[in-house]
């Protein structure tokens, strides 16, 4: 069933911020996929939050549409696409949307969806695919051929230790 948007309020919740690593893989991984008009929706809905807020107030469609810069009709077809690829969970009753923002996956998480790698191939090519997963995946330097020589705590704070604690601010 299609939903129209006229007239419409809607809230946003999210429960997680967005980090440069999100960004980049929004924008090498599912900016293909979903397009620009998508990823800008996804991204104005994160700034119609409060900074540190999980809901947001009650806004409008209009307000929205004005903002973004795209008829109604596409709206809809673009935050559809937002759905698809798990970037948002829509609900409606009596004339109100909530928009929920959902997580943006890690890179290794997005490179084990075989959905979303099966049309990024396809848009990419499996060359530029594999390479993309090459510069995301693959570190450069493998912690696990250098000796670990991190210092333990007790290795550093037992020679603070004395008897008189107060000295230290846990005495009477």
């Amino acid at each position: 069933k299609n939903y129209s948007i006229d007239n419409t309020a809607f809230t946003i919740f999210v429960d997680n911020t967005l980090t440069d690593l999100d960004r980049k893989v929004l924008t090498h991984c599912y900016l293909p996929i979903i397009g620009d008009k998508a990823l800008s929706i996804y991204l104005t809905l994160f700034t119609m939050l409060d900074p540190g807020a999980q809901e947001s107030n009650v806004l409008t469609h209009s307000q929205l549409l004005k903002i973004i810069g795209i008829p109604k009709t596409k709206f809809v077809n673009e935050r559809r696409k937002l759905e698809a690829v798990g970037l948002l969970t829509t609900y409606y009753k009596d004339s109100h949307f909530i928009y929920v923002l959902k997580s943006v996956l890690s890179p290794y998480e997005f490179f084990n969806n075989h959905d979303l790698v099966r049309v990024l191939s396809s848009i990419l090519g499996q060359d530029d695919l594999d390479m993309l997963a090459y510069n995301f995946l693959l570190r450069r330097l493998d912690p696990n051929q250098f000796e670990n020589i991190t210092v333990s705590f007790d290795g550093v704070f037992d020679a603070f230790i004395d008897t008189d604690a107060s000295y230290h601010g846990i005495g009477v």
